[in-house]
């Protein structure tokens, strides 16, 4: 890579890293310090607990120490920082550091033009879910079905599971147990759907789930922005959180977009959902997704003009 870039020199060079790879966008910038470099980060290695880094990425300490390092020198020389982070907390954070930063809320779509499909339930949950196994040994963020079942079964509700992870190559074997207990209704289990064919069918249902009975503190949690909640606020659903949802929780209540529950209480929840006024939410789902919208194009015009005036540099 260091050859390559160093035979090219290219004026603008942009990065989008995974947490493991984080430390790319600092090691091009030492390379080649005279070409505008943009790294975009889908996860920061210093807003997990060492922890969940060693038993999700397979990371060591060593490596932990070496991509936090990593980002931080990133965030003080790269010629602009891209992240799907947000709110106070992140600000008070940034400021400390020197490089430009825009946020992007990531996969958000306009309203869809075509006409809404039939009402496919109450709930869904469309999202990254681990195998049954890992769960049992590592709860972390994704304990949520035994409540789910709870609130669908002694609430009269219905929802539906769509796990990311589960694609048709690997998915009978690995998610058997869920296959088998969620089977059907009030609580059923699917594989993978396309992004496109996703976002259509959840415009047929009240309520995207996000709510987690989360013990632990996360540092991602209090200014991240997962791909789960930008995909509902685009199929217009109001949302349901847990209180530990930082950026995203300020949001829904700034734009009155869905629910934030503080306690894993199923009657309490029940009983929520019978007497809010659904319809408003939606409506402030909809208003929370054009400001989405808003702030992606502004992200993308400073974007593209840093990217001009890279490539109108002297070579």
């Amino acid at each position: 890579l260091q050859g390559a870039l160093l035979r090219m020199r290219p004026r603008v060079i942009y990065v989008r890293s995974l947490l493991y790879k984080n430390y790319l966008g600092m090691l091009i910038k030492h390379w080649l310090p005279s070409s505008v470099v943009i790294q975009e980060f889908y996860d920061y290695s210093a807003l997990w607990p060492d922890n969940d880094l060693i038993q999700l990425f397979g990371l060591d300490l060593v490596s932990i120490n070496w991509l936090r390092r990593a980002e931080l020198v990133a965030a003080l020389t790269l010629d602009m920082v891209i992240s799907k982070r947000g709110g106070g907390e992140w600000r008070e954070v940034w400021n400390r550091c020197t490089a430009p930063y825009r946020m992007i809320f990531p996969q958000v779509t306009p309203p869809s033009a075509a006409a809404p499909p039939p009402s496919a339930g109450d709930l869904v949950y469309a999202g990254f879910l681990p195998a049954p196994s890992f769960l049992r040994t590592f709860p972390i963020g994704y304990n949520f079905l035994p409540l789910l079942e709870e609130v669908c079964q002694a609430g009269g509700l219905t929802a539906d599971i769509f796990n990311s992870s589960h694609t048709v190559d690997n998915g009978a074997d690995i998610f058997a147990e869920y296959l088998e207990r969620y089977a059907h209704p009030p609580l059923t289990y699917h594989a993978r759907l396309s992004y496109l064919e996703l976002l259509n069918r959840m415009r047929g249902y009240r309520y995207g789930w996000l709510y987690n009975d989360q013990k632990t503190f996360h540092g991602d949690r209090r200014s991240g922005v997962c791909n789960r909640w930008t995909g509902y606020v685009s199929a217009g659903l109001p949302v349901l959180l847990d209180s530990s949802w930082g950026f995203m929780g300020d949001l829904v209540r700034e734009y009155g977009a869905g629910i934030i529950f503080d306690s894993p209480q199923a009657t309490v929840m029940i009983e929520t959902l019978r007497t809010t006024d659904h319809a408003a939410l939606a409506a402030g789902a909809a208003r929370l997704r054009s400001r989405l919208l808003t702030e992606n194009a502004a992200a993308l015009a400073d974007l593209g003009a840093l990217i001009e005036c890279g490539l109108a540099s002297p070579a």
